[in-house]
């Protein structure tokens, strides 16, 4: 596991401010979004929660764990192609997490459309 060594506060003000996401500004600090994030809250930065609205669906991590079963999938199998983090699979499975509606989109496709979705979102 790659260790992240945490920037200055300065560092991290002045590149997500230049940035205007903490997408860009993980991608351009070559470090995952979560250390970005991470580094925003220690320091206490505020951010812009644009561009996230939270998915109105249906579809809870115990329908996505039975669905993952009956198409005979493992996590690792459904992470690989759907290109979902193993760890977001499993959180999300276990109620930890929710996710976003492009991972619904992702995990959607991966169980050929077997997932209950609401396209309004």
């Amino acid at each position: 596991m790659k260790l992240s060594v945490l920037r200055s506060k300065e560092y991290v003000e002045r590149v997500y401010k230049e940035q205007r996401s903490i997408e860009k500004a993980a991608k351009y600090s070559g470090v995952a979004y979560p250390t970005f994030w991470r580094w925003l809250k220690h320091y206490g930065i505020e951010t812009n929660n644009v561009g996230y609205t939270p998915v109105e669906s249906e579809f809870t991590g115990s329908e996505c764990r039975d669905l993952r079963r009956k198409a005979g999938l493992t996590i690792d199998q459904l992470s690989e192609q759907s290109g979902v983090n193993r760890t977001s699979i499993i959180n999300f499975e276990l109620g930890k997490a929710t996710i976003r509606k492009k991972t619904i989109i992702n995990l959607q496709a991966s169980l050929n459309g077997l997932l209950p979705f609401n396209s309004n979102a």
